[in-house]
């Protein structure tokens, strides 16, 4: 009788690893785009129509709000009900997905306020042109803000 040939062992804490970041890859490819986080956190508290969304987020543009709404509502986080009118509205209203990312919102949140509010601050100094925003040739420690959408 022939022998089988034996698979290598598999370190579980390897595939773990390579599990983990693969769910972490997934889940910054929808939270960590930006926007994304700002509009769940802005439905977290009701359910609100297009233009509500505009006025909470007034530096996000409208063709950069529906792509977003879309791009939620397709990853199953945002829910989209239009009311019949006249005028007919849409509203937008978190899921159960969506309201389960709300606490992790919530915990990016605290964390980036205690570890970021430094870098944060100078960063938007920086980008408005603040008197003692630290300038290309200042030894400041602050990232560059990235451009606005």
């Amino acid at each position: 009788m022939s022998e089988t040939p034996q698979s290598p062992p598999v370190d579980t804490r390897e595939a773990i690893r390579c599990q983990e970041a693969a769910h972490l890859r997934s889940g910054f490819d929808v939270l960590g785009k930006r926007w994304n986080g700002l509009v769940l956190a802005a439905l977290s508290s009701a359910p609100l129509g297009f233009a509500d969304l505009s006025r909470v987020l007034p530096d996000l543009s409208e063709r950069m709000l529906s792509s977003r709404l879309q791009e939620l509502a397709a990853a199953g986080l945002v829910a989209r009900t239009v009311d019949p009118g006249p005028p007919v509205r849409s509203r937008y209203t978190l899921s159960t997905s969506g309201q389960a990312a709300v606490p992790v919102l919530r915990v990016i949140a605290t964390w980036a306020a205690t570890h970021l509010s430094a870098i944060d601050v100078t960063a938007e100094a920086a980008r408005d042109g603040s008197p003692g925003a630290p300038g290309p040739s200042s030894s400041g420690t602050a990232r560059s803000a990235a451009p606005r959408q």
